[in-house]
């Protein structure tokens, strides 16, 4: 038998033990996973095509929602959730969820696990079904066309926090323990620091790593986030190493400059310095990391060549300078004598370590001093008198 509670001003009809089939359809209720994103769409193990730790329940709002009966009082007061185990004739658990105000779909949206008494038991299946409820009675919809199931929250935790890898580059991985079916990710905090593999996965796993070589003798650290959890990971700074090339230079007798490169680590500081006087650092006397120093070379006023050596970032650098040609000058290539005799010098000038010798042609003449010398120096001769 249906019993039907009419209101008085005849205007609207609101059925309390049964509702018409389009009745129910309106307040059809959809249970949906609005918080747990991660595992939107996962197939709980207790039953195919159940929705796994839902947090809300969506329904069209009741075509009397906004009436206003002759008494005064709205046609609904508020709607009430109704829980059953699956397959169960009756509600285990129904929670009153006010009147919340629909959207502009004219959908409802409650969060059931926030009203009072909420409680569902990990391990069971689910379903549900809402009710309209107002002084005339209640209208009961249809079962929602999803079942759902709740699990024990997802807890992750990874098998270390830090780690260090060498300053050369390397390589490594974290474990990742979870429980079936939750769902995690791995992230980079540095371009240096690659995740190679198990960037996303669901329950146990591994993520694995590479790092680049540091470039720089200071040391750096990033972190990875996997699973929400944080792992640091250190790697020093290189140890500073220096090349220097060429490690030997040549200038020419006149003077002149030349450079060598210097390649080290960032960060790495070195200096350079001469061991000669004539030799001078015109650029570079220190720096860090990669750079270049420069020298100058006054002129070798010696035909003896001559070489320094240049420290650069404790490397030994070798520079040779060339001797001048041995040119030679005479004061005089003439000398005239008295014919009672006498003697005459011609000076000789030429480059420190020019070697010379004095020899005469005739027996009358002979080399007084200076037969021999090296540089700027004099010859003297000394002529017997002309009898003739």
């Amino acid at each position: 038998m249906m019993l039907v509670r009419r209101i008085a001003d005849s205007l609207r009809e609101w059925e309390v033990v049964h509702v018409s089939q389009a009745e129910r359809r309106r307040y059809t209720v959809f249970i949906r996973c609005v918080v747990v994103l991660i595992v939107t769409g996962f197939t709980a193990s207790l039953q195919a095509q159940s929705v796994v730790n839902p947090t809300s329940a969506s329904f069209p709002a009741s075509s009397d929602h906004y009436t206003i009966l002759s008494s005064g009082l709205p046609a609904v007061d508020h709607y009430e959730l109704e829980f059953y185990l699956s397959g169960a004739p009756s509600p285990f658990q129904t929670l009153a969820a006010g009147k919340p105000t629909p959207d502009g779909t004219g959908t409802i949206q409650v969060n059931f696990l926030t009203l009072p008494g909420a409680s569902f038991p990990i391990g069971q299946i689910y379903t549900a079904d809402v009710a309209a409820v107002g002084p005339n009675g209640r209208g009961t919809s249809t079962m929602a066309p999803q079942t759902f199931a709740f699990t024990a929250p997802c807890t992750f935790s990874v098998s270390t926090t830090s780690a260090n890898v060498a300053a050369g580059g390397g390589a490594g991985s974290v474990g990742v323990t979870a429980g079936t079916g939750c769902g995690w990710s791995a992230t980079s905090s540095a371009s240096w620091l690659t995740i190679t593999g198990g960037a996303n996965g669901s329950g146990n796993g591994t993520v694995s790593y590479s790092a680049t070589a540091n470039p720089s003798s200071t040391s750096r650290s990033a972190t990875l986030t996997v699973a929400g959890q944080t792992v640091t990971i250190t790697q020093p700074g290189a140890t500073c190493t220096f090349t220097v090339s060429p490690t030997s230079l040549n200038i020419v007798a006149g003077g002149g400059s030349g450079s060598s490169a210097v390649t080290a680590p960032t960060g790495c500081t070195w200096t350079a310095t001469s061991s000669a006087s004539w030799l001078t650092v015109t650029s570079g006397a220190s720096g860090s990391g990669n750079g270049s120093t420069s020298v100058t070379a006054t002129a070798n006023t010696s035909s003896v060549s001559r070489s320094a050596t240049l420290t650069i970032a404790g490397q030994s650098v070798t520079v040779t300078q060339a001797g001048v040609p041995c040119t030679y000058t005479l004061s005089a290539t003439t000398l005239n004598i008295v014919a009672a005799g006498g003697g005459g010098t011609v000076t000789v000038t030429a480059a420190t370590g020019c070697t010379w010798t004095a020899t005469s042609s005739a027996s009358w003449l002979t080399v007084t001093s200076g037969a021999s010398g090296s540089g700027k120096g004099s010859t003297s001769v000394t002529a017997t008198a002309n009898t003739s």
